[in-house]
Formats: structure tokens, C-alpha cells, sequence
């Protein structure tokens, strides 16, 4: 009844209609939104000053480092950069814009890659993608 504030941890497990059904609810409610990886609609709205944004900078213990780089593409950069992190133990998260057709391009570009020897053999990948059916 005096709901004040609301904590949405995990952001990308909610949908956009979820979070907004609980917004419109109470429209003086705040919401804390928490995530360690913000979806692109979340960057987007942070850029543009349509949301404000704390940072934490402090890691977990034993946390390794994340580094991000926007940068212009670089086949031998991208490749060597994949290789170094799987090298080390790590995940590698190569994100496009759009499903079709830029997805099967990265396949095909990530298959490239292992075939001429630029990334380990050994490397386990696969694909997924936020497009969801409409709900009724």
C-alpha cells in the first residue's frame, strides 16, 4: 500500500512490460534498478540522460577484471583478443547490433577464426539472441 521504492535486481530478467506494469502501479514509486550487465536499451537511456546511473567500482573479491573496448573492427585485434581471454580461463561475449544478418556473420567470422589457426581449436562457443515471441 506504501510502496516507496522498488528494487529491480537482475534488469535483464524482467521484460519491458513488466517493469513498466510495475512502475505505472505507482507512478511516485522509485526504482533502484541493479545489474552487472545492463541491456542495451538501459546504456542507451543512461547515454542520452534519460536515466541517471551510479557505477560501483569496487569488484567482488577474487573478481577478475572486465575490460570493454568500442573500437573500429580489427579482424587480427578481435581475434587476438578472443584468444588471450580463453586463454587465461575466461568468456568472451561478442555482441551484434542486429540478428539478421549480422549474427550469421559472426558464426561465420568465428569459424573462420578457428579454421586458419587464429583461435584455439578448443574453443566452445555458441549463439543466442533476445528476439521473443509476442505475448498476448
Amino acid at each position: 500500500r506504501h510502496l516507496n521504492l522498488l528494487v529491480v535486481d537482475e534488469e535483464q530478467r524482467f521484460g519491458v512490460k513488466q517493469k513498466e506494469r510495475l512502475r505505472s502501479a505507482r507512478s511516485e514509486v522509485d526504482v533502484l534498478t541493479l545489474t552487472a550487465t545492463p541491456i542495451p536499451r538501459t546504456l542507451q537511456w543512461a547515454t542520452l540522460s534519460l536515466r541517471q546511473t551510479s557505477c560501483i567500482f569496487t569488484p567482488p573479491p577474487a573478481r577478475k577484471p572486465i575490460e570493454t573496448v568500442v573500437a573500429e573492427f580489427d579482424e587480427e585485434q578481435v581475434y587476438d583478443a578472443i584468444s588471450r581471454e580463453v586463454g587465461r580461463g575466461g568468456q568472451v561475449y561478442f555482441v551484434v547490433p542486429r540478428i539478421e544478418p549480422d549474427m550469421d556473420d559472426a558464426v561465420r567470422y568465428i569459424k573462420r577464426g578457428v579454421v586458419a589457426g587464429k583461435l584455439p581449436g578448443t574453443i566452445s562457443w555458441g549463439t543466442i539472441n533476445g528476439s521473443m515471441k509476442p505475448t498476448a
